[in-house]
């Protein structure tokens, strides 16, 4: 039963942010950051998230080598510390 709510919020929270493509290397990171907008420390690596709404999202020390983040909208996130090489920022709100 618990399962099925999670499941649930995670599909209520993709919908809301538009078409994700989750394939990181630690998918409970993933959802750890679209249900609270904190995930410090997270495994990102390569996980999709192509024009997520992640305002004001704390990922300090996270893991996003090449994560997409084109046309996502981060401005105001706390970044300090991120591994963000191999990011695509094409397009993302940084401010």
């Amino acid at each position: 039963m618990m399962r099925l709510k999670h499941l649930t919020i995670l599909a209520v929270l993709i919908s809301l942010t538009g078409q994700l493509s989750v394939r990181a290397e630690n998918p409970q990171h993933v959802r750890r950051l679209l249900e609270t907008k904190e995930c410090r420390g997270c495994n990102l690596g390569n996980v999709n998230l192509r024009g997520a709404d992640l305002r004001d999202v704390d990922l300090r020390d996270a893991y996003l080598a090449g994560a997409n983040l084109e046309q996502a909208d981060l401005s105001g996130a706390k970044l300090v510390g991120a591994d963000m090489s191999d990011t695509n920022l094409i397009s993302a709100k940084l401010v």
